[in-house]
């Protein structure tokens, strides 16, 4: 196999990849809707409800409880926000990472890369091999293959490979290597099966 990508990130592809790492499946924003409808219902149910026979201290320490839950999961609801929306758009306009342009070069020994960077009339060159083992999962939407390398990920544009032909070689390749397993959410591999 030797398949040779050449792409450039846009900020649109940033946000979309960013997002698909944080809602990898649309079961994702499904979960986290649903336990914020159930946190903050049984958190207003138990500061509007008034019980006669209930200890006064007991219902005190409930209702206590109940607002620390909900002044939690707010701070997770403002965490997932940031990173949804804010996040992307700062990491494309300040990290060089996400800008110049990649030539990535697919084998069977392993992933290498060349990177021209470009910052502010600044361009520099940096060059790069991850062996195939290196990897341990694997994720695809219809935008995206993103391989994991523990916290790390590389993320390949499909719209990069210059056939459907190519992208299938690859997927297959990627099938075949026992040792990176399928991104699991909630128990379904987010990996497209044709």
């Amino acid at each position: 196999m030797q398949i040779t990508l050449n792409y450039t990130y846009n900020q649109d592809q940033l946000k979309s990849a960013y997002r698909f790492n944080i809602f990898p499946t649309p079961r994702a924003k499904f979960f986290l809707l649903f336990f914020s409808c159930v946190i903050f219902g049984v958190g207003g149910v138990c500061w509007l409800w008034k019980p006669l026979t209930i200890n006064p201290l007991l219902s005190t320490t409930l209702k206590n409880m109940m607002l620390a839950a909900c002044l939690i999961w707010v701070s997770v609801l403002l965490a997932v926000a940031l990173n949804y929306f804010y996040l992307p758009v700062c990491a494309f306009e300040k990290s060089p990472f996400f800008k110049g342009n990649f030539t990535v070069s697919l084998t069977t020994e392993g992933l290498a890369y060349h990177q021209q960077i470009l910052e502010e009339n600044n361009k520099r060159e940096t060059d790069g091999f991850v062996k195939w083992t290196a990897f341990t999962k694997k994720a695809e939407n219809d935008e995206f293959i993103v391989l994991f390398m523990g916290r790390k990920h590389s993320i390949l544009p499909k719209g990069s490979f210059t056939s459907a032909v190519e992208l299938e070689e690859f997927r297959l390749f990627l099938m075949e290597q026992k040792h990176i397993k399928t991104k699991n959410f909630n128990g379904a591999e987010v990996w497209i099966n044709n």
